[in-house]
């Protein structure tokens, strides 16, 4: 499928469909193989002048599975073609095999009053994760919470016992604001003060029926894509049946798409602990890759990312970077 992208006034605009809760798109992040043919994004120019940002370097994690879906951890630079925008980069500034880079990530915890049921093995697994995946050294977490509204319950920290004490402290009640809480999570993310490359996650742990948020989906998507960061999902509902519920769970699946993370199981105990086992597994098999962008055209706000590798294998990615602010 052809999607036509527009930008105006910083937005994404999707304009083969409406983004919506109800009915979100495909996302614009393609699963590739190399016997794929990748499909093509258009961009038309703004409506209006629009002032671009020397983007100096463009951080990918990849994920890399065989048609078994076990991780591949043996794969080099030459055997992956990375192209922006139809261009090479201008220069590979870094590739690192199970890396080792910094982790930051942003637990994002449903806390309204549909989760009701699952809430205190949610938090248990949500702790537990963050006891097997933190390193003393050098990794960071941060706790949001979100109902009618997102709540930063504990600023980026690598104190595990600080953590914890967040997780336990959270309370159920209200409607769901998804997506302003995801927002709030990649503003999070990108402003620590981080010098060096580091791996940005965002986890949310939903059933995904946003119905308070004050930002649209594709919204949502946008300030993940600025932050670099990857958004596994822990996808809590147990049935899908209406509407509603299908367009949550499409919702879900277009964040995770489009950022190159992944939607998991978590309709009981046993998913939940699962998923998170997971998630902490490719964190350790992914690859990390740098480059210097190609020369920027003024017209492209939004630059895709293409990437393919050896025959037989799946890489997921994000969809692309942003360049105007």
């Amino acid at each position: 499928m052809v999607f036509q992208v527009q930008f105006s006034v910083g937005i994404l605009l999707l304009t083969s469909v409406c983004l919506s809760a109800q009915n979100p798109p495909d996302p614009l992040a393609i699963v590739v193989t190399s016997a794929m043919a990748v499909p093509a994004v258009y961009f038309a120019p703004p409506a209006v002048p629009t002032i671009v940002k020397r983007v100096n370097e463009v951080n990918l994690l990849l994920s890399v599975t065989n048609h078994k879906g076990r991780f591949v951890e043996d794969l080099s630079l030459a055997d992956l073609v990375i192209s922006d925008s139809g261009e090479p980069p201008a220069k590979i500034t870094y590739f690192r095999r199970q890396t080792d880079l910094p982790l930051r990530v942003a637990l994002v915890i449903d806390t309204s009053s549909s989760i009701t049921y699952r809430f205190a093995f949610e938090q248990k697994s949500v702790e537990a994760f963050l006891r097997k995946i933190l390193r003393p050294q050098g990794d960071m977490a941060l706790v949001i919470s979100f109902n009618q509204s997102p709540k930063l319950v504990q600023p980026a920290t690598g104190d595990l016992s600080k953590l914890g004490v967040a997780i336990r402290s959270l309370t159920i009640g209200g409607e769901t604001s998804e997506y302003d809480a995801v927002a709030l999570a990649a503003d999070e993310l990108l402003a620590i003060p981080d010098t060096e490359p580091v791996r940005r996650v965002i986890v949310l742990v939903t059933d995904g029926q946003d119905n308070q948020s004050h930002i649209r989906l594709d919204q949502a998507t946008e300030h993940a894509l600025r932050a670099e960061s990857v958004i596994y999902v822990v996808n809590t509902t147990n049935v899908i049946l209406t509407d509603l519920d299908k367009g949550a769970d499409r919702a879900t699946k277009y964040l995770a798409d489009a950022t190159g993370g992944r939607t998991l199981n978590g309709a009981s105990e046993r998913d939940v602990a699962r998923s998170f086992e997971q998630i902490q597994r490719e964190l350790r098999s992914q690859y990390a890759v740098g480059y210097r962008p190609p020369r920027l055209i003024g017209s492209l706000l939004f630059r895709t990312i293409r990437i393919l590798g050896p025959k037989g294998i799946r890489i997921r990615y994000r969809a692309g970077y942003f360049v105007g602010r």
